[in-house]
């Protein structure tokens, strides 16, 4: 009975560990999916923003009928 306690007790203790590196684990992977979302919204609001002063500043647009044809 004492042996059985014992068991319960260091699977009780087990499953606080697992519980614990569990959490640790998804708080890990809930930071680094908060990274990875503001990495992407400030490529994209960056790429945005170049596309603007490409479009603001006047560049010789492209003419296809300036190419030699074949």
């Amino acid at each position: 009975m004492v042996n059985v306690l014992k068991a319960c007790k260091e699977r009780k203790i087990e499953q606080a560990i697992v519980g614990r590196g569990f959490f640790l684990v998804s708080s890990v992977i809930h930071l680094r999916m908060k990274d990875v979302k503001q990495m992407v919204v400030g490529f994209l609001s960056f790429g945005i923003f170049v596309l603007l002063i490409n479009m603001t500043t006047n560049r010789p647009q492209f003419d296809p009928e300036s190419l030699p044809l074949p």
